[in-house]
């Protein structure tokens, strides 16, 4: 992995509302335009009933019938000068609240967050021995992690490395259903990309958020969970991952974040059986998975796709497995990313996430 990569995240207010502002100001302006239109009329009529009276009238009556014209006239001058500026100060007042409004909601959010992190200060203070445990229990299964990989090269056992690792990683996930179980989750619904560079990370998240919020290949150089798009529906994080999957979680913060999220979707471009190793330690410490193989090109080799999908999905067992098409050019939203998006709300909604969030 490379070297961490900072960056700010727009925070996305509630669109819904915003719009419902934006119609009710439209269907006033539309009722004053309305009532303009017809002031207007019966203006117009009017105007034209003093010139049928100026042309009939005797000439000493005539100077008389041009005031009463002048007199309306400006009296309807002024009245819709009134009207017009009601109206500028009506959009003005509009304008003020819907800044506020955007205030408001980026504030209560900050206040979300912020109350997740003293959650999790008044957690690692509650937890400071059993955290510290956790913490010496990772430190000697990586010093054993390490020590496995230096051993010579048994030919007698050419597997005995990765049937070690394996046993080095059951043991990492077992400490973690021990330790993390009470770790709190955000206030707010949070969901994950994992994985590593290359699978196109970038491009599902900016899927989800209907515009463009990370450049591609962004994500894919930070170390830690990292947050990259903000929304009433959802906040979406970056997790890091390497080719080799299971090393990437050895670290205390890192697993902390990971559990205080409430779904993950891990992503893949080969290699299913990678993923699952990374689906052990999300089952071990019960958080809400997908599967989402990226970069399909269903044009190419549809069938061996379905034949791909019904293999991976029947290794994958309950786990929702989704594939994702390729996005041929920048900002194409990848085919079946709704249907993505469907599975995951149906796992969030299973596992009252979004009661924490605004969806």
């Amino acid at each position: 992995m490379g070297k961490t990569h900072s960056h700010s995240v727009e925070r996305v207010v509630d669109e819904e509302a915003m719009q419902k502002l934006r119609e009710d100001r439209e269907a006033d302006r539309k009722a004053v335009e309305a009532q303009r239109s017809e002031d207007a009329k019966r203006h117009a009529e009017q105007m034209e009933f003093f010139q049928e009276q100026l042309a009939s009238a005797s000439s000493q009556h005539r100077d008389q019938v041009e005031e009463q014209r002048q007199a309306q006239q400006e009296q309807y001058d002024r009245q819709d000068q009134l009207r017009r500026d009601d109206m500028n100060r009506q959009d003005a007042q509009h304008d003020k609240a819907m800044q506020m409004f955007q205030e408001q909601s980026a504030a209560q959010m900050q206040s979300l967050q912020a109350q997740h992190a003293r959650d999790m200060e008044e957690f690692r203070r509650q937890n400071a021995e059993s955290i510290q445990q956790h913490s010496e229990s990772i430190a000697a299964l990586m010093q054993e992690l390490h020590d496995i990989k230096e051993e010579p090269f048994d030919p007698a056992d050419p597997d005995r490395l990765m049937r070690k690792q394996g046993e080095n990683f059951t043991k990492f996930c077992d400490a973690a259903k021990e330790y993390l179980r009470d770790v709190p989750k955000m206030k707010t619904t949070s969901i994950a990309v994992l994985g590593p560079s290359g699978v196109g990370k970038s491009t599902i998240i900016n899927a989800f958020a209907g515009r463009k919020v990370t450049e591609v290949d962004v994500v894919e150089c930070t170390q830690l969970i990292s947050m990259v798009h903000a929304s009433p529906e959802y906040d979406m994080y970056d997790v890091p991952g390497s080719r080799d999957e299971r090393a990437d979680f050895y670290n205390i913060d890192n697993l902390h974040k990971l559990k205080s999220l409430h779904c993950i979707m891990v992503v893949y471009t080969d290699r299913f059986e990678h993923v699952l190793n990374v689906a052990k330690l999300l089952r071990s410490i019960n958080l809400p998975h997908i599967f989402v193989r990226n970069k399909c090109n269903f044009a190419r080799d549809e069938e061996g796709l379905k034949r791909g999908f019904a293999i991976e999905q029947a290794s994958a067992g309950e786990v929702p497995l989704v594939y994702l098409g390729y996005a041929e050019t920048e900002g194409a939203v990848p085919q079946h990313t709704d249907r993505l998006k469907g599975t995951l709300k149906v796992i969030l909604e299973a596992s009252g996430a979004l009661a924490h969030g605004g969806a």
